[in-house]
């Protein structure tokens, strides 16, 4: 299944532990490169893939293909949307999401709302989400 984590302003190390902690999360994919500060904050059991290093597409499509159990942190959907386009990104999501389905794990997605327009936040509402969780 699919939530959406919705922030105002940019993650910062606080905020991530909090995310972590709260969703339990396995493994975070950013556009935020690893500090030791987010290292500190998240533990060292979180996995943490920066999409500056992989092709976003490559990466999340073999993503979906693992058969690992994992609650993913997707915290990267508004940089994909505009590197990729918004409908090549909302295939890649609905690819996560099976995989998430299959595995018995969870996509969580930090969002801000207003960063898409309306048609297109009312497609990702209607993708399967579970919740919404307003955060900060």
């Amino acid at each position: 299944m699919i939530e959406y984590i919705i922030v105002n302003g940019i993650v910062d190390a606080d905020t991530y532990r909090d995310i972590v902690d709260k969703f339990n999360i396995d493994r975070v994919i950013s556009r935020v490169p690893l500090d030791e500060d987010l290292r500190a904050a998240i533990g060292d059991n979180v996995e943490w893939e920066w999409l500056e290093k992989v092709q976003p597409e490559t990466f999340l499509t073999s993503l979906a293909e693992r058969s690992k159990k994992e609650n993913i942190l997707l915290d990267c959907i508004e940089y994909l949307s505009q590197t990729m386009g918004f409908d090549r990104t909302y295939k890649l999501l609905d690819q996560l999401i099976n995989h998430s389905k299959d595995a018995e794990g969870n996509v969580y997605v930090v969002i801000d709302p207003e960063a898409f327009s309306k048609e297109q936040w009312h497609n990702l509402q209607r993708m399967g989400i579970r919740g919404a969780h307003k955060l900060y």
